[in-house]
């Protein structure tokens, strides 16, 4: 049973062979079918990757707005804080410096 299920494989790759690889065409095609379910497998992976950057690039341009708008404001809470300390500092000086003079004295 074996040596007849041997030699019709046997025959049916040398009509294959004597067929079918005569012609490119063939060739191509045949390859193309085996190969394809991978390319697309491929293909699917490359949109995917492309997706995930395209989402990270919108995540960092959507966040680093944010980020840069909180950075903004907390250099203008420091400006103020600074003002304020300044003018607090102005009203106390003469204040401190009377007092200042009188325990010196």
């Amino acid at each position: 049973m074996r040596m007849i299920w041997s030699s019709h494989f046997q025959y049916s790759v040398q009509e294959f062979i004597r067929k079918y690889l005569r012609s490119p065409l063939y060739v191509l095609v045949t390859l193309f079918l085996l190969f394809s379910n991978q390319l697309v497998i491929l293909i699917h992976l490359v949109i995917l990757l492309f997706n995930l950057l395209l989402n990270v690039v919108r995540f960092f341009l959507l966040f680093s707005h944010q980020l840069v708008s909180l950075i903004y404001y907390v250099i203008l809470l420091l400006n103020l804080s600074l003002k304020n300390f300044g003018t607090q500092t102005k009203l106390l000086m003469k204040p401190l410096m009377l007092l200042l003079r009188l325990t010196v004295r």
